[in-house]
């Protein structure tokens, strides 16, 4: 309900000695994509400390958030092994969420000491990742997902909004006429849509603002640079003597 969680058990005989240190406990490397053609998401995870390293293979763009801050991952010894979990929550796959059904592209190699181990095919090798298959996204629980996700978009909306237009209003620091021309409409438009943000939305008021406000709520700052781009591209042009 409210994202993605991944647990491995991952064996070894040398937990202890591992956890003191005295010999690596080497890693996980995982990966996946919801789609083929779509950057992918991969990491690094080493034990014992848990340390997650993240490869980014895309600049972070409204289509692609990075890894952090949003995973959250944890690890512990176990009597024979550790294990490791992860935490994706769906404000991160917000515009990927998979429906009933739906097949994501899943890798994962166990590199030990010994070496490493693939489940299936080289690092690389998308075609022959493994598959993860989703089960139980009722249209109640969907619903329920898309609820959650149009509250906490709202809300990061509003603390994204707050900085930027008081940058923008700034005469010394921002641009009041970029504000009042190009910025403001827009600002107008999502809040009048957060009105509807509470306790009684309907489901059609839910589904309405998904697919509507939540892109721009979410991604505000891309939204106001886009803005920007198309005010200084328009300004430039229309005062070039031809």
């Amino acid at each position: 309900d409210n994202g993605w969680y991944i647990f491995v058990k991952r064996a070894d005989s040398q937990v202890e000695k591992v956890s003191a240190g005295l010999l690596g406990g080497g890693q996980l490397e995982m990966y996946f994509t919801p789609a083929y053609g779509e950057c992918y998401y991969q990491w690094l995870f080493s034990f014992p400390a848990g340390k997650l390293d993240p490869v980014e293979w895309t600049s972070p763009n409204p289509n692609h958030r990075p890894m952090e801050p949003y995973c959250k991952t944890d690890v512990a010894a176990l009597d024979n092994g550790f294990g490791a979990s992860f935490f994706f929550p769906w404000e991160m796959l917000y515009d990927k969420l998979p429906k009933e059904g739906d097949s994501w592209l899943f890798g994962i190699i166990n590199w030990t000491r010994a070496g490493g181990v693939s489940w299936g095919g080289k690092v690389h090798e998308i075609h022959k990742w493994g598959l993860v298959e989703w089960s139980g996204f009722t249209p109640d629980r969907v619903l329920s997902i898309k609820r959650k996700l149009v509250m906490k978009g709202f809300g990061n909306y509003q603390k994204t909004r707050n900085k930027l237009v008081a940058h923008w209003k700034d005469e010394m620091l921002g641009d009041p006429t970029f504000y009042q021309q190009a910025l403001l409409p827009v600002v107008t438009k999502l809040d009048e849509y957060g009105k509807s943000v509470g306790d009684q939305m309907t489901p059609a008021q839910i589904e309405t603002l998904f697919t509507q406000a939540l892109p721009d709520w979410m991604e505000f700052n891309y939204t106001v640079s886009t803005l920007r781009q198309t005010y200084l591209q328009n300004a430039l042009f229309n005062t070039v003597k031809r």
